[in-house]
Parts: C-alpha cells; sequence; structure tokens
C-alpha cells in the first residue's frame, strides 16, 4: 500500500516542480522583455565648456521607467576617427536601478583633431537573478568635430 501511495505522490509531485520551473522560466522572460522594454540608452554632448579643446566631455543618459532592477547592463560603444579611420571599442557595465535616471561622463578623450562619430552598438541586460540575458541592438550616434 505504501508503495503505491509513493509512487502515486511522487508523480504528482514532480509535474507540480515541472509546471512550477516552466512558469518561473516563462515569467522570467518576460519581466526581461518588459524590463528592456523600459530602458533607454542615448548619447549626450556636454555641455560645459573644456580648458583642453581636445577633451571635449560626452555623456552617457541611461533612462530605466521600470520597477524592476537589473543585476547587469553592459553597454558596447565605439568610436571612430572619420579622419584617419581608426576605431575603437569599449565595453561598460552599469546595475540598474528601478526608476533610475542616470548619467555619467564617458571615459573617451579626444587626442588627435578630426571628425570623431560615436556609436552605440548595443546593449545587453541580465536579469536580477542572473538566469537570462537579453541583447538590444541600438542605433545611437554621435558627431564631434576636434
Amino acid at each position: 500500500m505504501l508503495v503505491l501511495l509513493y509512487g502515486h505522490f511522487r508523480v504528482r509531485f514532480l509535474i507540480v516542480a515541472l509546471i512550477l520551473a516552466l512558469a518561473g522560466g516563462v515569467s522570467d522572460i518576460w519581466i526581461l522583455y518588459r524590463m528592456a522594454v523600459n530602458t533607454e540608452v542615448m548619447l549626450e554632448p556636454g555641455a560645459e565648456l573644456s580648458e583642453n579643446p581636445n577633451d571635449f566631455p560626452v555623456y552617457l543618459h541611461i533612462t530605466n521607467d521600470s520597477r524592476i532592477p537589473s543585476a547587469e547592463l553592459l553597454i558596447v560603444i565605439s568610436w571612430e576617427n572619420e579622419s584617419d579611420g581608426s576605431r575603437q571599442e569599449k565595453e561598460i557595465t552599469y546595475p540598474l536601478y528601478s526608476y533610475e535616471d542616470f548619467r555619467e561622463k564617458l571615459p573617451a578623450a579626444f587626442t588627435d583633431s578630426g571628425t570623431y562619430r560615436l556609436t552605440l552598438e548595443k546593449m545587453q541586460l541580465r536579469d536580477f537573478l542572473g538566469f537570462s540575458d537579453l541583447i538590444i541592438p541600438l542605433d545611437s550616434e554621435l558627431q564631434i568635430h576636434v
């Protein structure tokens, strides 16, 4: 009798555990998608003048209108000097808090003269538990004449 009860309840427990795991995975992906829809990343030129004309401040503006925080926001930025064709790419990682309006100066120094094109290539969001990532292509661009 005990063997029959064990077999019956073991199968039901495994079915409930499978349903909970599937529901958790689906809800995690849905929450990550909602967070990505409510997150905006832009490049902004600095308004203030710099003492060094080759050091023009550029700011990264991140807005998260979601209640959900992220464990990690990875942003890939490339800057290219159109005069000599040199190109650099940098990955910057930030934590993303709920209802955040974040603005930070980028570590970009323009030592050579020419026209620079800064481009946000992509952003990668990781959910707050760290189970899944979502890569979003970006198309924000800024031109600076040095």
